[in-house]
């Protein structure tokens, strides 16, 4: 067996295996029964807000650092 075609074989085996830039389609409109992550509280808002407060506290104590 030559290099081309080991190579050749070895590309379409990688090609089988990846996809690159891709995702399946999903209808916006569509119920989200198969969804993966559904977050029925406020439970992500009250970690976002903590968590830009704390960044907010971070940068403004750094700046005594720089001094």
């Amino acid at each position: 067996m030559s290099f081309e075609e080991e190579w050749a074989g070895l590309k379409t085996v990688a090609a089988a295996r990846m996809r690159l830039n891709g995702a399946p389609t999903r209808d916006p409109d569509a119920s989200p029964t198969g969804a993966d992550l559904i977050v029925h509280d406020d439970e992500l808002g009250k970690t976002g807000h903590f968590a830009y407060r704390l960044h907010n506290n971070l940068k403004a104590g750094s700046r005594w650092a720089k001094r």
